[in-house]
């Protein structure tokens, strides 16, 4: 299985009209992945070309690679990380524009087993967005400000409160939030919002930052849907 295509029964990825379809517990959410990274936060969606003859389980469990998912779009294979530490800068970074922005969307690979060589999906859990900033041009307060700003117009679409709630920090990553949403009384971890100093990948990157966002769509489903 593990050089063989994996499939979703909840995801379809990029049909003719170009919609991300989740369906889920009998509920269609059309666009939520798309128009929320190209309208909110003026995101492209990332497609990250695979070499299909490697292992795909030693690519797996490489460092650089954890959240992903294997799809055929139009007979050509993709693999669409969720790592945005990771995979994004490390196959990205060198193409990145200062403030240009990126999704992502990822699934969690569980149950991998190295001796029968199998492993499986978990339900579709998270995207990601990411934003390049240049410190020198742009403090690390005003990235999280505009981007807070974003997030709370976003989560408006659906009648929300957004708050946040910090945590621990390091010179790495000066900014960590918890990403909280309120809607009738009730609140749901919603995902998580960071600043990275990127110096530590290459000294061309020491005067850069990337803003990461990421969002448990299935707990947004979930929590929005709650009978």
């Amino acid at each position: 299985m593990s050089n063989k295509e994996v499939s979703h029964p909840y995801f379809d990825y990029m049909r003719d009209s170009g919609l991300i379809l989740l369906k889920k517990k009998g509920i269609v959410i059309k666009n939520t992945l798309l128009e929320t990274a190209e309208k909110v936060f003026k995101a492209e969606l990332i497609e990250l070309p695979v070499l299909m003859s490697r292992n795909v389980l030693d690519y797996v469990n490489s460092s650089y690679v954890r959240e992903s998912i294997f799809c055929d779009t139009k007979k050509k294979k993709y693999l669409l990380c969720g790592d945005p530490t990771d995979s994004i800068l490390f196959h990205f970074l060198p193409q990145m524009k200062v403030n240009q922005s990126f999704v992502t969307c990822s699934h969690v690979f569980r149950n991998i087993s190295p001796i029968k060589k199998e492993f499986r999906l978990s339900e579709f859990q998270m995207f990601t967005v990411v934003r390049l900033i240049d410190r020198r041009k742009t403090t690390p307060k005003e990235a999280i400000t505009q981007f807070i700003d974003e997030l709370k117009r976003w989560a408006d679409q659906f009648d929300c409160l957004v708050h946040f709630t910090k945590n621990s920090t390091s010179e790495k990553t000066p900014v960590d939030y918890n990403v909280l949403l309120e809607k009738d009384g009730r609140r749901a971890n919603l995902g998580h919002l960071t600043l990275q100093n990127l110096g530590y990948i290459h000294d061309n990157y020491r005067k850069r930052q990337l803003v990461a966002f990421g969002l448990g769509l299935e707990g947004l489903l979930n929590f929005l849907y709650q009978k």
